[in-house]
């Protein structure tokens, strides 16, 4: 990126010299402005013995985000036999499942086989709890 915007730079101040044409001269303000403005590339999501991304053991429910880009883009408050979870799905499928204790604190953190993230538990399962 930052070789990107240093050409982009030399290729303003080479293309403005000498031949006062104002339309090049913008067309290469907006060329900058672009390489700028690029977006960055996704984080990769990893799941840890504490967690994954924003969900972290210990959360309280209150203050699990409704989305997370690239992990899922919706969820449910839902009850699992005596256990109350929250799951969440990206298009439609269960891709994370966050277990709830009594005080409302995640106390568990399951990720699907189809979800988007990396594995590094020191188990090397894809699920954790406390």
């Amino acid at each position: 990126m930052r070789k990107l915007l240093i050409s982009s730079i030399i290729f303003a101040a080479l293309t403005s010299c000498g031949n006062g044409n104002q339309s090049s001269q913008e067309a290469t303000t907006d060329t900058v402005a672009e390489a700028i403005e690029a977006p960055a590339q996704p984080q990769e999501l990893v799941l840890t013995d504490t967690g994954v991304g924003p969900i972290q053991l210990g959360m309280n429910a209150a203050n699990v985000p409704a989305t997370v880009e690239g992990l899922y883009d919706r969820t449910a408050r839902e009850m699992a036999c005596d256990d109350e979870i929250i799951t969440g799905y990206l298009n439609d499928n269960t891709i994370i499942t966050m277990e709830l204790d009594e005080n409302d604190n995640i106390s568990g953190i399951s990720v699907s086989s189809d979800a988007p993230v990396k594995i590094q538990t020191t188990s090397g399962d894809p699920y954790i709890s406390r």
